[in-house]
């Protein structure tokens, strides 16, 4: 993987496309032209003009190169095609906060030359970004706009990779209705055309729907289609996803020992990979959450949580949920919130995000029995707005203050 720049997204020149080809040969370009037996003058004449020189200097870079002048010298059109191809197969890794230039600009580049074919692919890329970004409703306006220019302008695989995608962005949004209603759209896409769309795209589909089997409780569902994933595997590192998910079946059906096999499975699978690796932990530590041993739970997650850490701020919101959930159950809430505060008044945190994030799961998660929790998390929120005020977004402070207001809501329910 060779993660694009901003300074990359540009339209070459011919002359900067033909010495590219040059260059990746060893040549410099006072050897090439002796190599082709013309003048060094000559050659810098030819590479400043726009139509790349005359006939006859066309044939001799071909022939010495052996390629075709059309491999050599890309359209605007091919180029910004090929662009969007190599941003979209590394996409997964444009996550930092100047990548969005980046999409941008390759936005306003497929608009100036029209390329509509391009748009899904595109617009899916951005709903990707927002997604790692932890703005899922944002992310969601993106894919939107990636399935309604996919209808006229898509292919049958980006139909079911983009409906797909967006099932799972409501996974994670808790919404497992909408989740398998876009999951059987791309059901029905695949009907009798399975041939028609890759490996990846398949294995991918019945993964997510054997998650959500999961989180709706029901592991004999998911069984089947971690079955038919297993079909279409793709490279080795997939195995693990499989190996877990199988562990976290295991989990509800309180096949402890057997999940444990799949979890150990699952890290040998993943081995190199720190951010799978965090995920097979965050379960683990749900496994022992439901066992009741919170010491060990409050151990993995803590593993969980240090693999993911400046990796991927979404893993980071993720694994907050479990973390808050373990501590709370060992009565030790109030230091969460001391960590908070004293985060949020030192800057000492990956984002702003992730303190509301922090706060969105302490508030969920909290019981209108705990009246003496709740006052707890009043005090320290209401601490921790008064400070954020000072230098937050004017939108993180104000989703911290709707945690504060569904926590009266709560309160009042005593």
């Amino acid at each position: 993987m060779t993660k694009l720049h901003l300074e990359d997204i540009k339209l070459k020149t011919v002359g900067e496309q033909i010495k590219d080809a040059i260059f990746s040969r060893g040549y410099t370009l006072e050897e090439f032209a002796d190599e082709i037996d013309i003048y060094l003058v000559s050659l810098k004449q030819y590479l400043r003009r726009k139509n790349g020189g005359s006939a006859t200097f066309k044939i001799k870079i071909t022939n010495f190169l052996d390629v075709s002048y059309d491999d050599i010298v890309k359209s605007p059109e091919d180029q910004l095609r090929e662009l969007n191809r190599r941003i979209t197969r590394d996409i997964f890794n444009y996550y930092g906060n100047d990548d969005i230039r980046i999409l941008n600009k390759m936005k306003d580049y497929m608009l100036d030359f029209d390329l509509r074919d391009e748009l899904p692919t595109l617009y899916r890329n951005f709903g990707v970004y927002y997604f790692f970004k932890n703005d899922i409703n944002k992310s969601i306006e993106y894919y939107e706009l990636s399935i309604d220019v996919s209808k006229s302008h898509g292919s049958l695989e980006m139909d079911a990779i983009i409906n797909s995608e967006m099932g799972l962005l409501y996974y994670y949004k808790y919404d497992y209705k909408n989740a398998k209603v876009y999951y059987k759209k791309v059901d029905s896409i695949l009907y009798d055309k399975c041939g028609e769309v890759s490996n990846k795209t398949l294995f991918n589909h019945f993964i997510r729907k054997a998650r959500l089997d999961i989180a709706m409780k029901k592991p004999k569902h998911s069984y089947r289609n971690l079955i038919i994933a297993k079909d279409y595997v793709y490279r080795p590192k997939m195995d693990g996803y499989l190996d877990l998910y199988w562990g976290q079946s295991q989990v509800l059906e309180n096949n402890y020992e057997g999940a444990r096999k799949y979890f150990e499975s699952a890290m040998k699978n993943f081995e190199g990979h720190d951010i799978q690796k965090s995920l097979v932990y965050n379960s683990i530590a749900q496994m022992f959450m439901k066992k009741k041993d919170y010491d060990k739970a409050q151990a993995y997650i803590e593993k969980a949580m240090a693999y993911s850490k400046n990796m991927s701020y979404f893993f980071e919101y993720n694994y907050t949920d479990t973390y808050t959930l373990i501590k709370s159950k060992v009565g030790k809430l109030e230091t969460i919130l001391e960590e908070v505060y004293s985060s949020v008044v030192n800057k000492d945190f990956s984002s702003e995000k992730s303190i509301v994030e922090i706060y969105r799961n302490i508030v969920s998660n909290i019981s209108v029995r705990q009246r003496k929790n709740i006052d707890k998390i009043m005090e320290y929120l209401i601490m921790t707005i008064q400070e954020a005020q000072e230098y937050f977004s004017e939108k993180n402070v104000n989703d911290l203050k709707i945690c504060l207001g569904e926590l009266i809501i709560k309160m009042r329910s005593i």
